[in-house]
């Protein structure tokens, strides 16, 4: 790790980035009860495990008890790791975890069978399918049964598509096989656990990342999706945009980002009331935010609009995340940084794009994260899923 990413005595470093998005240092303010953060941005840090190898950290209520539960896709290990919160920020792991083929690269719960309960569902890269787990109530589940969404899904979502009440599948498969020849899969739901036949749509080349929300205002979820093995030096990202009937239309737009990004996030972070693209580059460390229009347009990414998160040398910016973090207003960015074993947060300023930021050194390369309210304080606490320590970092906000 270099220098500007080491802990501190209290366990973070903060960096300042200036009006042109280079970062200056700046002092810890300390955090009361020897929490670690900012003041107005504070957490404690736990460590549980997590199974072997978690790729992908996700939470949902799966035992309806009111509290947030956590669980993994688990690259090395032949089942789902689950661990149930009590409200309070402290989880119990359940003896019989779910069985599931080993390379998970994602997970989601939902109820897709309309019983009320969860059913816990996973992407499954190695075997080619993805797997839905009936939940059974009680904490458990039922044997899996294998979906096919193309022949190695990364992604997936549940959302429900066409208006009907049931959820819908959304999958974006690196190869999408000899049946779907289109990377992008949408699998509409029965409302009784089971999906219709899919429907594959054109991406670019391995697309690795997706995230749904309506960019253009016609009420219709519209999908993007960050094509990685890009042959330019910029990775592609591309919209294509919802029908209103559970498909996509045939128009597409594609947008240059940052070499090497992988994921992507939808926000409105400039406050427009239009949602905005943001990709997290893995080669460059950077985010490239790329401002929407509210009519499906948005503008084209220039090194003005990138926000830098370098960690000196370091790169490998995994995970990314925007959430108003202390109430304030203002949409925050949190990070995963997988070589540094860091996540950094940076506390934006409102009406701008640069901020304080800190960081807080978690496990050994984690990968993904999940951000909840897990200890019932009404603020959003984040979990980090480290692949390398097989653990999950916890950090629980205390901020007065």
């Amino acid at each position: 790790m270099s220098s500007s990413a080491d802990a501190s005595s209290t366990g973070v470093d903060t960096t300042t980035t200036d009006a042109t998005g280079e970062p200056t240092t700046g002092a810890v303010e300390p955090c009361p009860d020897e929490a670690i953060g900012i003041e107005g941005l504070c957490f404690t840090l736990s460590t549980v495990g997590f199974g072997l190898s978690p790729a992908v950290v996700d939470s949902a209520d799966l035992d309806l008890d009111g509290f947030v539960d956590v669980f993994a896709a688990n690259l090395s290990v032949n089942e789902q790791h689950v661990l149930f919160g009590d409200g309070a920020g402290s989880f119990t792991e359940i003896a019989e975890r779910p069985l599931a083929p080993v390379g998970q690269r994602d997970a989601a719960a939902a109820d897709l069978n309309g019983d009320g309960i969860p059913e816990l569902v996973g992407a499954n890269l190695i075997v080619g399918y993805v797997t839905v787990h009936p939940g059974l109530g009680d904490r458990a589940f039922d044997s899996f049964t294998p979906v096919a969404a193309g022949s190695k899904p990364r992604r997936i979502e549940l959302v429900d598509l066409n208006d009907d009440a049931a959820l819908d599948l959304l999958a974006v498969s690196e190869d999408p096989g000899p049946e779907e020849t289109e990377g992008l899969i949408i699998r509409l739901g029965d409302g009784m656990g089971g999906f219709m036949a899919p429907t594959a749509y054109a991406v670019g080349p391995r697309p690795y990342d997706l995230a749904r929300g309506d960019v253009n205002g016609d009420g219709a979820a519209d999908v993007v999706v960050t094509n990685y093995d890009s042959e330019t030096s910029y990775t592609d990202v591309q919209v294509r945009y919802g029908d209103g009937l559970g498909g996509l239309t045939e128009e597409t737009r594609v947008f240059e980002v940052a070499k090497g990004s992988r994921r992507v996030v939808l926000n409105d972070l400039d406050d427009d009331g239009a949602l905005d693209i943001l990709t997290a580059s893995y080669e460059s460390s950077s985010i490239s935010f790329l401002p929407g229009d509210g009519a499906g347009e948005f503008a084209v990414e220039s090194e003005g609009q990138w926000i830098p998160l370098l960690i000196e040398d370091v790169t490998g910016v995994y995970d990314l995340a925007a959430r108003d973090m202390d109430l304030d207003g203002v949409t925050d960015l949190i990070a995963v940084h997988r070589e540094a074993g860091v996540v950094s947060i940076l506390h934006r300023d409102a009406g701008a794009l640069s901020g304080e930021r800190f960081f807080i050194v978690v496990g050994v390369h984690p990968l993904s994260m999940t951000i909840e309210d897990f200890n019932g304080d009404g603020r959003p606490d984040v979990a980090v899923a480290n692949s390398f320590s097989n653990s999950l970092s916890l950090l629980l906000s205390v901020t007065p």
